[in-house]
């Protein structure tokens, strides 16, 4: 009986593992046209949020600060929005932060985003390249989060 139930038990696991296999890759080692890199040539992008935002927001980006140097052996600058003299010169940052804060409304008006799929939500998040979205920042990989928790 218990060999019996192992053998239905592993053809379930398996169909879970190709099911994740068919997704589209989101991380590539290599640049490509359109991609957004994190690390390039041992620099990181720096990450921006707002200083209003929720303690949350701070802690994942703190979370991934570690993520990335435990993977590219660098560690990116994690930066409080305060003016463009903030962002570090010539960078193209990663920008996170909720619907809410003064950051992420001025970036939601300066390129036009449809945030339209956030509103009212819970736990949503959408995340893309964008340009121009501050002064001085020609492009930056923006998450918007619905909450704290998007």
């Amino acid at each position: 009986m218990r060999f019996g139930a192992s053998l239905l038990v592993v053809p379930s696991l398996a169909s879970i593992a190709f099911a994740a296999i068919g997704q589209a890759p989101c991380i590539s080692f290599s640049a490509s046209a359109g991609s957004f890199p994190i690390v390039a040539s041992g620099k990181a992008a720096p990450i921006i949020t707002d200083p209003s935002d929720s303690p949350s927001v701070h802690r994942a980006v703190g979370d991934f600060v570690h993520d990335i140097l435990a993977v590219a052996s660098t560690t990116p600058k994690a930066v409080n929005y305060t003016s463009p003299a903030s962002v570090p010169k010539g960078s193209s940052p990663i920008i996170v932060g909720t619907i809410d804060t003064p950051l992420i409304k001025s970036i939601i008006t300066a390129a036009s985003l449809n945030v339209t799929g956030l509103t009212g939500q819970w736990e949503s998040f959408v995340a893309q390249q964008v340009s121009n979205p501050i002064s001085g920042v020609s492009k930056a990989y923006v998450i918007i989060g619905s909450d704290r928790r998007g």
